[in-house]
């Protein structure tokens, strides 16, 4: 929506700390690119601290491919948040030719959500043999949990099929998240997995993928098995 993502352009100038980061947090939850150079000018103007970081956040969320350079300059920050943006945002942009420096970032890397933003990375460009498991297994850890599910949301629409394979864990919450995560992936290839998932022994994962199968019912342009007939 060009009308909020220029309002909120217009709000990142603003006197009150508050307001401005959540403005450059927004704009990266809507991906709006035409933020791309106000937000790299807010960055360069605060560089590190509070402000930084939230200007990194939209620029990450954006991932368009003019900002890569940033990107690959903020992998080197002391501050492991902004290392972790980073990544996302390279991952965003479809900077396939940093897989090999993000693969040899990974070996040194202690920060737990930098490391789980990497396999995200990996994923997101395709790189050889990436599967979501380590994604699946954070969402056992409750400080992880919420970037990973950032994560596998992103990630739902290219990765469906390997995804409901974690239908079957043996975790009855990891099974409920992953659910509600399918419902998001506009994917009717797992329709049959879900509705095995509807008879699961745990009623809240049982709910979940009846859910999902609601959500992806109502994706736009899905077409009814009787229409493909």
């Amino acid at each position: 929506c060009s009308q909020a993502g220029n309002a909120l352009i217009d709000n990142i100038n603003s006197r009150d700390p508050v307001l401005r980061r959540a403005a450059m947090q927004a704009l990266g939850q809507l991906r709006y690119p035409n933020a791309v150079q106000a937000l790299s000018d807010q960055l360069s103007y605060y560089q590190k601290g509070a402000d930084a970081q939230a200007a990194l956040f939209g620029l990450a969320g954006i991932g368009h491919p003019t900002s890569t350079s940033i990107f690959r300059q903020a992998l080197t920050s002391a501050n492991a948040d902004m290392r972790r943006l980073a990544v996302e945002g390279l991952a965003r942009a479809g900077a396939r030719d940093a897989l090999a420096e993000l693969q040899q970032i990974g070996q040194n890397e202690r920060s737990t959500g930098v490391l789980l933003s990497l396999h995200y990375a990996h994923i997101k460009l395709a790189a050889p043999g990436s599967q979501p498991r380590q994604l699946v297994a954070a969402l056992t850890n409750t400080s992880l949990r919420p970037l990973a599910l950032k994560h596998l949301l992103d990630l739902a629409p290219s990765i469906a099929p390997a995804l409901a394979e974690s239908l079957r864990n043996e975790d009855p919450n990891v099974r409920r998240l992953v659910a509600d995560v399918l419902g998001f992936s506009h994917d009717a290839g797992i329709l049959p997995a879900l509705e095995a998932a509807r008879k699961d022994p745990d009623p809240e994962a049982a709910l979940a993928a009846q859910r999902a199968i609601a959500r992806i019912a109502l994706s736009p342009g899905l077409r009814s098995p009787s229409a493909e007939g």
